[in-house]
């Protein structure tokens, strides 16, 4: 519970809540957008490649299911152990 929403809070950083919080990269690829924990609730990605769990735009709450392929570092500060 309160342990590990500190975890979650450490990981909050300038940016990280913005909304949309996406921007798109098309000198890399015209199919590239990175964004942060809020992108995946704001648009309609075939792909989401999350290093933390999204959250919804609206309310806050984790949305697991927007993600396709996670990767979490061993880092201690995110779900890596959920």
């Amino acid at each position: 519970g309160a342990h590990l929403r500190r975890m979650w809070d450490a990981n909050i950083g300038p940016g990280c809540a913005d909304s949309p919080g996406v921007s798109h990269l098309p000198r890399i690829s015209p199919l590239l957008w990175v964004g942060n924990e809020i992108a995946p609730s704001v648009g309609s990605f075939d792909v989401v490649v999350s290093t933390v769990p999204p959250r919804s735009c609206r309310t806050g709450a984790r949305q697991p299911e927007l993600t396709t392929h996670a990767i979490m570092f061993a880092d201690g500060q995110g779900s890596e152990n959920s």
